[in-house]
């Protein structure tokens, strides 16, 4: 009898210590599998920080970074001069052929590039290219009386504003000397059209804010704008 008991004490004594042994496994197991999803979890939010140091651009940050017709940011090239002035002829409209005075395109380094031959060939009218690299609106404001009294043209296509602008001249100044240009021809009987500027991109993308003020208050001066911002 006492050989059964003995027996009976050491089959518990062995069932505890595997009782005991499977749940310090288990708890192992469970800190374990604890530990590993922490550490998974650390690992995702290091990736997550790594990733907030790269430099991610604004929407739309880049978009004024190049354009297939302005190379250098600024000036358009052969097709960029023609959309330029086809925008110019459709304003202008149908021409009396009966009136055989000028065309005079006036403005800066855009306008002297060349977009006034291509306007010249679109309307079949003689164009006078009196655009002037580096110019500014002040300096339209001074030589256009001296342009209406030579040649006495029907329309006078006006293109100023971004050399002011690159300059740091206030759009309401450039807004006056439009105005008065604009006043000029229609003192001299021709009529006036002023161009909305084109936009920039490159290194001029940051003052596209500027041109897009500046073309803002073109558009209120009550005269035919041609809509060369829109164009592009």
């Amino acid at each position: 009898m006492n050989n059964v008991i003995a027996e009976n004490e050491g089959f518990n004594r062995v069932l505890s210590a595997a009782r005991f042994c499977l749940r310090h496994m288990l708890s192992c197991v469970i800190i374990g599998g604890c530990l590993w999803v922490a550490g998974c979890e650390g690992s995702s939010d290091d990736n997550d920080e790594s990733n907030s140091d790269e430099i991610v651009p604004e929407s739309g940050a880049d978009s004024n970074s190049s354009h297939p017709m302005f190379p250098d940011g600024l000036h358009p090239n052969g097709a960029g001069a023609e959309r330029i002035a086809r925008v110019f002829a459709n304003t202008i409209g149908t021409l009396d052929p009966s009136d055989t005075r000028p065309i005079v395109c006036i403005g800066d380094s855009i306008t002297a590039g060349g977009y006034p031959a291509i306007l010249e060939s679109i309307t079949g009218r003689k164009v006078v290219n009196a655009g002037v690299g580096g110019a500014h609106s002040e300096d339209g404001a001074s030589r256009v009386a001296g342009l209406l009294s030579a040649h006495g043209p029907s329309h006078l296509c006006i293109l100023f504003g971004i050399n002011d602008i690159n300059s740091g001249h206030p759009n309401s100044e450039i807004i006056g000397n439009l105005n008065a240009i604009a006043s000029a021809a229609k003192a001299a009987g021709a009529e006036p059209i002023i161009g909305t500027l084109t936009p920039v991109f490159g290194k001029y993308a940051d003052k596209q804010v500027y041109v897009n003020d500046l073309n803002a208050r073109i558009r209120s001066m009550g005269v035919r704008v041609a809509n060369l911002a829109g164009a592009f």
